[in-house]
């Protein structure tokens, strides 16, 4: 049915009265009630279902106005080419809906389940391994940063519903080839699905490695049993002290006074107490090596390790038992020093004497019964060994220096006496 001249007449008084009397006068209002029906979208009336008497809304087919029965929406069809004015409204809903409705993650929809990662980091640029309330340059801050940053727990989630464990806790400027945490992460498959197979499951690794700093890198990731810990399950660590050779050093002394750190002990005298959380003293060492570092020198000095692996460590032990062989190794101290100081009956407290510094130390490996990870095609042991040596260089560059003085000038003999001879000045 035509509109009467009266009605078209109203429309356009309304909507667009510049435009009475032009000859496209029809296609002009249809892009003017496309555009005001927009806007009352944007304001939620839309939806709202048209009241009794309210004016008809309209279809344009081509230059002809039909009425039709009110409706809770406009339709246009057929309409030339958008003005301007209308694209531009369109972007601004765009725009509009972009910013006022941010969409949320729903972590309920999926599945959480139990992993192990394995990372490597240079821990000279960070603050420790553990979290700080004073700091969040940490191994663990910046780690557990890049999981919620990538949705992989959810951002108030506390560590004790994660089920968080670590199997060491390396302190200031101390590196890692190969550290190893647990806990729960969201899975690709919904609640009530069985978890993936690890080729089927997120790829955890590409994931955070696209946001950890450079100098953190997860190696790989394993599923694990809900009770695993990353910290009780180890069944072996292992740390590796780099010194440089200059040629004075007694290897063979050392060697042999590394021996004696074999077996279990109580190592009280060989660490920095911390009675406050430790009250039993006593460690198993599995093995303690001096060995060189092939194809490794600073400045045309051979580098050489002391490679140690034990089940877990005393806080500070490996700097400490790596001062002593210093010792011997300048002949200040004989081998069997360390016998003497294992004996808690001799020495029931620790000599006063400096441990060697942080950044040539490594926390190189730890082990777990049937555990193996997982690493994608397109991260192969190329990176592993990228990180093998990138490690090895960030301490050889650092050794340098500072064990150079170390040996120079000595690693706290009392007085320039041995320990042995020094049995009043003692830490207890």
């Amino acid at each position: 049915m035509q509109l009467s001249p009266k009605l078209l007449g109203t429309l356009t008084d309304l909507l667009a009265p510049e435009l009475r009397g032009s000859s496209s006068l029809s296609q002009h209002l249809a892009v003017r009630l496309r555009a005001l029906a927009v806007e009352l979208e944007l304001q939620g009336q839309v939806s709202q279902p048209a009241s009794k008497g309210a004016l008809p809304l309209v279809e344009v087919q081509g230059d002809s106005l039909i009425a039709q029965p009110a409706e809770p929406a406009v339709r246009v069809a057929n309409v030339p080419a958008v003005q301007p004015e209308l694209s531009e409204v369109f972007t601004e809903v765009s725009r509009r809906s972009k910013h006022s409705m941010p969409r949320q993650f729903d972590f309920d929809r999926y599945l959480c389940r139990s992993v192990a990662l394995e990372l490597f980091y240079f821990g000279e640029v960070y603050q420790g391994y553990a979290r700080q309330d004073h700091t969040a340059n940490t191994i663990e801050g910046h780690l557990f940063s890049a999981m919620r940053q990538t949705k992989l727990i959810p951002h108030n989630a506390d560590w004790q519903s994660l089920k968080y464990s670590r199997c060491g806790r390396t302190d200031k400027g101390v590196s890692a080839l190969s550290q190893v945490l647990a806990l729960q992460l969201r899975s690709s498959a919904k609640k009530g699905e069985q978890p993936p197979e690890i080729h089927q499951e997120l790829d955890y690794l590409t994931i955070l490695n696209r946001v950890l700093p450079l100098n953190i890198k997860v190696l790989g990731w394993t599923p694990v049993p809900e009770d695993f810990s990353a910290r009780f399950d180890a069944v072996q660590r292992g740390y590796k002290y780099f010194i440089p050779q200059h040629g004075e050093l007694n290897i063979n002394n050392m060697q042999q006074a590394a021996s004696y750190f074999v077996g279990e002990h109580d190592f009280r005298n060989f660490c920095k107490a911390d009675v406050r959380h430790v009250s039993n003293f006593r460690r198993t060492i599995l093995d303690f090596q001096m060995q060189p570092e092939p194809g490794i020198a600073v400045g045309g000095i051979q580098l050489w390790s002391l490679y140690v692996k034990g089940s877990a460590f005393l806080w500070h032990q490996v700097r400490c038992m790596a001062a002593i062989l210093l010792m011997v190794g300048r002949g200040q101290e004989s081998p069997t020093i360390v016998q003497q100081l294992l004996d808690i009956g001799q020495h029931p407290c620790k000599p006063q004497y400096n441990m060697l510094p942080e950044v040539p130390l490594l926390f190189h490996s730890c082990s777990f019964e049937g555990l193996q990870f997982h690493q994608p095609a397109h991260v192969n042991k190329a990176i592993e060994e990228a990180a093998v040596e990138a490690l090895d260089h960030h301490a050889v560059r650092q050794t340098g220096a500072q064990a150079h003085q170390v040996v120079a000038e000595g690693s706290g003999t009392l007085v320039g006496r041995p320990i042995g001879q020094s049995p009043d000045t003692k830490e207890c």
